[in-house]
């Protein structure tokens, strides 16, 4: 009699335990969920296997689509390459319409970004999503560097003349 009057008292903290059990349960088991292992990615990552240059992206019999990530990057240099593209934000990353739309390409996905940083991050998301054939352009160094002063030779300076000349 005892315990019936004891659950009695603990229903209401019991109902509610296990609401909030099965909602885990359901967020764990949703879409929101990592696909694939972690340490696979770290490793394509730091081995540099998600990442294409800058001469092999239009390669023959092989399509690439570009996938730009904010507004800016090398305007120029893309529009030589005369590649299909589609600009993204970071709020488009996510499940969704967009995201049904990557998958669906088919083609080498190419992300470009105003940075390398931009691009890791962008890559690690849709990786995480389930993108499959997905790289980074890779620039060479110092591809967007900006100098902060303008080349100026000193006039002043003369190069010493070799030995027997005068």
């Amino acid at each position: 009699m005892t315990g019936m009057k004891t659950l009695g008292k603990y229903k209401i903290v019991l109902l509610i335990a296990g609401i909030f059990l099965v909602l885990m349960i359901i967020r764990t088991a949703g879409t929101c969920s990592w696909k694939g292992k972690a340490g696979q990615t770290g490793e394509a990552i730091a081995a540099g296997t998600c990442y294409v240059d800058l001469n092999k992206l239009k390669l023959p019999g092989e399509s690439s689509h570009l996938l730009r990530i904010g507004n800016s990057g090398p305007d120029s240099l893309l529009k030589l390459l005369n590649l299909p593209e589609t600009r993204l934000a970071f709020a488009d990353l996510k499940p969704g319409k967009k995201l049904k739309e990557l998958k669906s390409l088919g083609s080498r996905m190419v992300i470009v970004g105003t940075s390398r940083e931009e691009g890791i991050k962008a890559w690690v998301i849709l990786h995480q999503l389930g993108v499959k054939n997905l790289f980074i352009l890779s620039l060479p160094d110092g591809y967007d560097e900006v100098l902060k002063y303008r080349f100026r030779p000193d006039s002043t300076f003369r190069p010493e003349p070799e030995a027997g000349e005068n």
